[in-house]
């Protein structure tokens, strides 16, 4: 292999390994940095919400029957504010409610106070709820009087999602139930994939010009070493008188 192709592949494996580590930790930094982002918020939304909640309201409603109360009326309205007031195109709030422990079982809850709409998808008071493949072995459990979002977001059949809780408490400030938050975060995932896009391309241009470049250092560095060369030849050849032009010195 020539000495200049030589140069050539080794200027351009440096130019892709640099280019694709480049790229690895900016990919890495930005999906970070968006999770963060939007985790912030929507335990922002969580805790703010949490905290309009009447908690002495909120022990009233224990039943399903206790759906059509006034109490459940007011909390209702007050979360579908919350809700519709955080449907933007960069964070949308899909869901808000509030649960509580069962008693008796640690890791099942059961919904309060579900803002949606009545249908399908709104849950009865009562209705128990569990936390079976919500939740990674990175996430922590959900615990009464600590406000939490989930460290990195969940896939079901009907998209990505990311939650947050935080508690709602009493006039004694004592925790009686958590407030959940989650939020659609398929246009966040949608972000992230375009900026992984943008970078894939990014990193093919980088690489083309590395080729480039690579080319015209590896010509530029071995150029001398060609003229030396073929002075060697000639003298090689028996032409004694063959001299370098110009100053080689430092080219070895």
């Amino acid at each position: 292999m020539k000495y200049r192709t030589k140069l050539v592949l080794a200027f351009l494996a440096l130019a892709v390994a640099t280019s694709a580590l480049l790229y690895s930790g900016s990919a890495r930094a930005s999906k970070r940095a968006i999770t963060e982002q939007i985790r912030s918020a929507v335990l922002s939304i969580a805790i703010t919400a949490a905290d309009a909640v009447d908690g002495e309201l909120h022990e009233r409603i224990r039943t399903e029957a206790d759906m059509s109360t006034p109490a459940y009326r007011e909390i209702e309205r007050d979360l579908r504010r919350v809700r519709d007031a955080n449907r933007r195109d960069d964070l949308h709030v899909a869901f808000i409610y509030t649960m509580r422990k069962v008693s008796g079982s640690p890791d099942v809850w059961a919904y309060v106070v579900d803002a949606e709409e009545d249908g399908e998808d709104k849950s009865a008071t009562g209705e128990e709820m569990t936390w079976e493949d919500q939740y990674t072995e990175e996430d922590e459990p959900l615990v009464l009087g600590a406000a939490y979002a989930e460290r990195e977001f969940t896939r079901d059949e009907y998209g990505y999602w990311l939650s947050a809780n935080a508690p709602v408490r009493d006039a004694a400030g004592e925790p009686v139930a958590m407030l959940g938050v989650d939020i659609s975060a398929d246009h966040v995932i949608a972000q992230q994939r375009a900026l992984a896009r943008a970078g894939l391309v990014a990193l093919g241009v980088a690489i083309v010009a590395g080729a480039f470049l690579s080319l015209l250092l590896a010509r530029w560095a071995a150029r001398p070493l060609a003229v030396i060369s073929g002075v060697v030849r000639k003298i090689g050849d028996g032409h004694l008188e063959a001299r370098v032009e110009g100053s080689p010195k430092g080219e070895f």
